[in-house]
């Protein structure tokens, strides 16, 4: 009897490059590193013979984790957009205000 060697699963590849792709590409890859890996994950509960769960899991780690810095810092950017912008109009203003004043 011959024995069945084990085998990589090439969605479990697949998501590995795609999780260290986010670092590079943001979100354009973590989204589709996301599906991928749920994809590896399912194919190899089905087949017993592949290998490479560690890297289907270290895709979703990957894509969530990119996804969930990407909404903190769009959220932050806003939050600190909005702070600077007050800023900048307020030392605007009191610029404005303090223009007809001489100093002797």
């Amino acid at each position: 009897m011959s024995e069945q060697e084990d085998k990589n699963s090439g969605l479990a590849i697949t998501s590995l490059v795609l999780g260290i792709l986010t670092i590079v590409c943001g979100l354009l890859a973590s989204i589709p590193c996301i599906i991928v890996s749920h994809l590896a994950l399912s194919d190899l509960k089905k087949n017993e013979h592949l290998k490479g769960k560690g890297f289907a899991i270290f895709g979703l780690i990957a894509g969530y984790g990119m996804t969930v810095i990407f909404i903190i810092s769009l959220l932050s950017l806003q939050y600190f957009g909005n702070a600077i912008r007050e800023t900048m109009k307020q030392s605007t203003l009191e610029m404005q205000n303090t223009e007809h004043i001489q100093f002797e």
